[in-house]
């Protein structure tokens, strides 16, 4: 939310047309680490925090996160989470997913909020991959040392199955 509200600021001041999307962030953990009765709940109410700062149709990341959910619960057990290089590939796909279906609700939804242009697109999906790259593995194990903290278990022992 801090940096929902930062891009609006920015865009408003210094930065005209800026906008990051780091949606990734929230769904690369509950993907990797957590089962899906477990991910699920977590996925709603960050998605509908972060959609009521977004001007669109209230919910939309709901319904994007939670198919992203739902596709990547069969294929999470082939993608190593101790490689980082694995999380940064994972991490921008889903961005990118993400960052288009956003697009397209803005663009075609029943709230058409304006043309946008391209330029300003690509210059937002850019900037944002690159911090969601720069970010994912280092904020995937902040959650982690903070599981391990609290509970004093390792979320990395238990397996995703089920």
């Amino acid at each position: 939310m801090f940096v929902q509200h930062a891009c609006q600021m920015l865009s408003a001041s210094v930065l005209p047309g800026l906008w990051l999307h780091i949606d990734a962030l929230f769904l690369v953990f509950p993907i990797l680490y957590l089962r899906f009765a477990h991910g699920l709940p977590q996925l709603v109410i960050v998605s509908l925090a972060y959609d009521a700062m977004w001007p669109g149709p209230y919910g939309t990341r709901l319904v994007i996160y939670s198919l992203i959910l739902a596709v990547m619960v069969p294929i999470r057990l082939r993608i190593r989470r101790e490689n980082p290089m694995h999380v940064l590939l994972l991490s921008m796909a889903l961005n990118l997913v993400v960052f288009v279906g956003l697009a397209l609700v803005a663009t075609f939804g029943p709230e058409h909020m304006g043309e946008v242009p391209i330029g300003r697109m690509l210059g937002d999906l850019l900037a944002s991959e690159l911090v969601v790259g720069l970010c994912a593995f280092w904020w995937l194990e902040v959650q982690r040392a903070l599981i391990i903290m609290s509970s004093g278990d390792d979320p990395a022992g238990y397996p995703i199955v089920g």
